[in-house]
């Protein structure tokens, strides 16, 4: 059966450049360096048999190590030094690097860029050889990044944003053969993918999975909701197993979930074979998934070889001109959008801090939160399904590359179980919108999408203009237009012409109010950088203080003001309020020393400001009563 071991714990941590390390070899394994085995390690810098060593004698004059040097190229020399420092995994070290004056970095939380290094060495058991198959997890690594295996060269993920994998099963060293080491380059001068503080290192999970030879793709295993029919559901299934052994095997795979059990009939894979298996199958008097209600099924896929678990739920999600239908009835989605960086970790979260994040913005009266602008993490994706949150995953950018598309195909396959999972966000106020080079690029990422969720809903999240001009054949790819900020002065009546002009066009708002306030503050004061919660008079659109009323005065809207368009065009569906929370980077409307923003319904610890009980008191059946200071004092 399947197993996995976390390597959290006790890594080597090098801030700066100690020497990349080659990609390509001249001879198998035998980079050395940092790479391998080091002297005062358990291992051989360099594996090699009899004839290795007769060879490598032989040119050079019978010293096997200067032979490697020659023939190879091996770095013997590479070593530790005081500067490397012991940490453990979530990982954020530009949170803990000092606050630097510069124009260019002061969007992205006025930090350096720069180079780490990472360095864990661990062990495996001579019963593991051929026996198991042996996956290197990455959860998530900002940015650029690339990973050397025992002396050889595994591979580069380009995006902060996306977990990855490699199948170690020949590389790794097992019993005697000593140690494994895993050295990774973490490199976030590459160039940004977002303007935000972003942070940097290895900011998720790291781990071994050690599979069996014929074992189900965990990924690929898949049950959803393909409709709801009074008291019962018709559920579709489709799972991948693969045969990584050199023996034809006969397997009989089953899914368990509660009483019910569903046969996938008797499996003959011929060696190195992998099979896909779909099934529908009625589910009676199930219990629905919802942010009211959020009941979590558990999917068992079994069979004589293998065993996984997986969690989802029932429900559906539909939108039209009225608005969202959640489980075939309408419903008001009150959202936040936010990113994935908390105080003093940075972008090193943990579940814990997730969930905490979770329930402050549910107990406002939250039921949805958008990712933005980038895929959900894992915790994330099970924090919705736990605490009762419908969620908007998505895509960091509306481009078609190959290495693009195989990012958001496997970040669609690892989060479509997720019952919270409703909404598929292509990418946020791309310049390439709503032109037929867009459209173009659209229609490829929604094929990718929805041939492997058939659930979620594909959104889009729209830059508006005043006189509402779009491209029909570009929106013709969602399934709702996302706008943002269709209730801001600065965006005119874009939103509602669209809406005369398109008639049976879908709308969402995706984005609303990004309004400045400074936690416990009521009065403007710029050298201090803070923003009065009585209603700044500070503009992200022009410097300086505004008169009230003026476009952009106080940020794009106030809360006031996004719910009463809310409520005046019901058909937009809801609002994704921006932020939840303050947010390191973006300091508008200020300048240096301003290091965050002042956008969050709550603060960068989480506290919540004057407004978090505003919206609370419209989204909660409770009475609320929040009490603030006088205005004149």
């Amino acid at each position: 059966m399947r197993d996995e071991k976390r390597l959290n714990k006790g890594w080597l941590f090098h801030y700066g450049e100690v020497g990349l390390p080659n990609k390509t070899a001249k001879k198998a394994h035998a980079l050395g360096g940092l790479t391998a085995p080091l002297t005062e390690e358990a291992g051989d810098r360099v594996i090699y048999g009899a004839g290795g060593t007769h060879f490598l004698k032989l040119i050079a004059r019978g010293d096997e190590i200067q032979g490697l040097k020659n023939l190879a190229g091996t770095d013997f020399d590479s070593g530790l030094n005081q500067d490397w420092q012991t940490i453990a995994i979530p990982h954020d070290w530009k949170i803990s690097q000092p606050y630097t004056q510069a124009p260019e970095l002061l969007m992205s939380g006025s930090k350096e860029e720069g180079v780490g290094y990472y360095r864990k060495t661990f062990s495996l058991n001579d019963p593991l050889i051929d026996q198991n198959r042996i996956i290197l997890h990455f959860e998530g690594v900002m940015r650029s990044a690339d990973v050397w295996l025992n002396g050889a060269y595994l591979g580069h993920n380009n995006s902060g944003y996306t977990s990855f994998s490699f199948d170690i099963s020949e590389m790794a060293r097992y019993g005697d053969e000593g140690i494994n080491v895993l050295l990774v380059r973490v490199d976030t001068t590459t160039g940004a993918e977002g303007w935000w503080y972003e942070g940097a290192g290895i900011y998720r999970d790291v781990w071994l999975e050690f599979l069996p030879l014929t074992s189900f793709n965990r990924d690929s295993a898949y049950v959803y909701t393909k409709e709801l029919d009074g008291t019962q559901a018709t559920l579709g299934t489709e799972v991948c197993i693969e045969n990584h052994s050199s023996d034809t095997v006969e397997v009989t795979p089953v899914i368990k979930i509660d009483e019910h059990v569903i046969s996938l009939g008797q499996q003959v894979l011929r060696p190195f074979e992998s099979r896909t298996i779909k099934e529908t199958f009625r589910f009676s008097s199930p219990i629905l998934w919802s942010p009211e209600q959020p009941h979590l099924y558990t999917a068992v896929f079994q069979m004589e070889t293998d065993e996984c678990r997986k969690n989802f739920g029932i429900r559906t999600f539909a939108y039209d001109t009225q608005g969202f239908h959640l489980n075939g009835s309408l419903y008001e989605l009150r959202g936040v959008c936010e990113h994935q960086d908390f105080a003093g970790v940075g972008v090193a979260l943990n579940q814990d801090i997730v969930d905490y994040k979770v329930k402050t913005m549910k107990e406002m009266g939250v039921n949805a939160w958008r990712s933005a602008h980038h895929f959900a993490s894992a915790e994330l994706l099970e924090a919705c399904d736990r605490f009762g949150i419908l969620l908007m995953n998505e895509n960091r950018l509306l481009e078609s590359s190959p290495w693009r598309i195989q990012d958001l195909e496997n970040m669609v396959k690892k989060s479509r179980m997720h019952a919270s999972m409703a909404f598929w966000s292509v990418a946020n106020e791309e310049v390439i919108g709503n032109t037929d080079l867009g459209s173009r690029v659209a229609k490829k990422l929604v094929r990718c999408i929805k041939q492997q969720n058939y659930e979620s809903l594909v959104v889009s999240a729209e830059l508006l203009n005043p006189d509402g001009i779009v491209n029909e054949d570009y929106l013709a790819n969602y399934d709702v237009l996302g706008v943002n900020y269709p209730e801001a002065d600065a965006m005119g009546p874009g939103a509602i012409k669209i809406k005369e002009r398109y008639p049976e066009r879908s709308i969402m708002s995706t984005e609303s109010a990004s309004y400045f306030s400074t936690r416990g503050i009521y009065k403007d004061d710029e050298e201090k950088c803070h923003c009065s919660n009585f209603g700044s008079l500070f503009s992200m659109i022009l410097p300086g203080k505004r008169q009230p009323g003026d476009p952009g005065a106080g940020g794009t809207a106030t809360p006031e003001k996004v719910l009463n368009y809310l409520s005046d065009h019901q058909y937009m569906g809801g609002v994704f309020l921006w932020t939840a929370f303050d947010y390191y980077g973006e300091p508008s409307p200020f300048g240096w020393p301003a290091i965050s923003s002042q956008f969050g319904i709550a603060d960068l610890c989480g506290f919540a400001k004057d407004y978090y009980y505003y919206y609370q008191a419209h989204w909660k059946k409770e009475p609320i009563l929040h009490i603030l200071p006088h205005w004149n004092e």
